[in-house]
Parts: structure tokens; sequence; C-alpha cells
């Protein structure tokens, strides 16, 4: 049995685990605030962590990595991914994918949310 452990309002039914229904859903666990980042875990296995983060306008996650390859989508709003010193601007909907360990920034154009799915890897 796997054992999982989602946000406190998911909904789970055998193995499948429901963190969320809409982004109005998310959105109230995460509200914006005023020149700040609220990040909110929606889920966490041993196989995968999703992230949302709500990003004030002008709010800017500095240059960081993850341990892990990570898939991130603009789900409102718009931001600037920097990777190796590329700005890549990013709309609604918008995906990009990062190998582990590689340097980036994300610095929100206006307010904007982005959900961060980081890809564990598992040995065995």
């Amino acid at each position: 049995m796997s054992e999982h452990k989602p946000h406190p309002g998911s909904k789970a039914v055998g193995d499948v685990v429901l963190p969320a229904s809409s982004l109005a859903e998310i959105a109230s666990d995460a509200p914006y605030q005023s020149h700040r980042i609220v990040p909110h875990t929606l889920f966490d296995s041993p196989s995968a962590r999703v992230v949302h983060i709500a990003l004030d306008e002008g709010q800017v996650l500095t240059e960081h990595m993850a341990p892990f390859p990570i898939i991130v989508q603009v789900v409102e709003g718009s931001v600037v991914f920097v990777v190796n010193g590329q700005e890549n601007l990013l709309e609604a909907g918008g995906l990009i994918h990062l190998e582990a360990r590689l340097l980036h920034e994300v610095r929100a154009v206006g307010s904007a949310r982005i959900q961060i799915t980081l890809l564990k890897q598992h040995k065995g």
C-alpha cells in the first residue's frame, strides 16, 4: 500500500487522491497576499510532490534549484522564468520542464499562480 500525504482537504479513494477539484479551491487555500509569496503543498508522496505558489505582482523566487526534475505550469497570470540567463515569458497555460539541480528564477509580471510538480526519483 502506498503512503500518500495529501493536503488536509484531499479526497482519497483507494490509491486515488484528489487534492483539489478546481483552481478556486486551491486559491482559497493559497490566496494572494500583498508583497508576499504564498506556497501551498497540494500533494506529497514518495514519487511526486505538487506545490501551488501564489505570487503577488513583482514578487521573485530568487535563483534556486530543485533536488528533483520539475515541471512548472502557470495557472493564472504570467511569469518570467529565467534559466541559464535566458528569460522565458510564460503566460497562463505555459509549461516548462527542468532537470534536477538546474538554477532558475521566477518573477511575477503581475499577480500569478504557478504549480510545480517535483518528480521524485526512486532507487531500485
